[in-house]
């Protein structure tokens, strides 16, 4: 539903309909494809997605003095982490030199720092790799299918999408059709559409940093 002025001082809900223009079926693709560009720009998402065969480079590991021990760190596209789990088809899988062996199939995943050969942080989608001399040090080493996603869509989200939702549709159906007004108030309008846009960027672009901004464990 969309507001729009009614010509005596109030308000009246546009109602998207199979006979409306746009159809509730053009608002709801549009819907999806704002949802999919923000997905996109944050590397996070708000429903089970699944990345398969994601390939990352394992950097030489840095030793941490508290732990005595040594660790490679390998930030992933996507977060927060669905819990690995092999029955749900992830997989955590490293090059030898001459096959793939899935490391999570094979029970080296540890439950929290320096237990077993890995661990993660689900929130932040990061690998951490414990240094055993097992690990080829190079390009494309890693190869990772995992499921991410959360279930609850922040408020300043929710904002951003229903910002860039009502200024597409504004901008792609013509104002005519959606909220009358006069020539006069075009240039008012047309800032308005601008600002709206505007703020939801600055509260993507938030998201987008915030991977790069949160400290790392130890």
């Amino acid at each position: 539903m969309l507001q729009q002025p009614d010509g005596a001082g109030g308000v009246q809900r546009f109602q998207f309909s199979p006979t409306s223009d746009p159809t509730d079926t053009e608002v709801e693709s549009l819907i999806n494809e704002i949802e999919e560009y923000i997905e996109y720009k944050t590397g996070q998402a708000w429903r089970v997605k699944t990345a398969t065969n994601e390939i990352h480079h394992v950097p030489q590991p840095v030793f941490i003095g508290y732990w005595g021990m040594w660790r490679s760190t390998v930030f992933l596209r996507h977060r927060p982490l669905q819990p690995l789990d092999s029955n749900q088809g992830d997989k955590v899988e490293f090059w030898n030199g001459s096959s793939w062996e899935d490391w999570l199939a094979l029970g080296y995943k540890g439950n929290g720092p320096y237990d077993n050969r890995f661990w993660t942080n689900d929130e932040l989608g990061i690998i951490y790799i414990r240094d055993l001399g097992a690990v080829w040090y190079r390009e494309g080493s890693l190869r990772v299918t995992y499921r991410y996603g959360d279930s609850t869509v922040p408020k300043e989200i929710q904002h951003a999408a229903t910002l860039l939702v009502a200024s597409r549709l504004l901008e792609n159906f013509g104002y005519q059709k959606l909220v009358p007004v006069s020539a006069e108030q075009l240039p008012d309008l047309n800032r308005r559409i601008e600002r709206w846009r505007e703020e939801a960027e600055r509260i993507i672009e938030m998201r987008s940093l915030a991977k790069l901004v949160i400290g790392t464990e130890v």
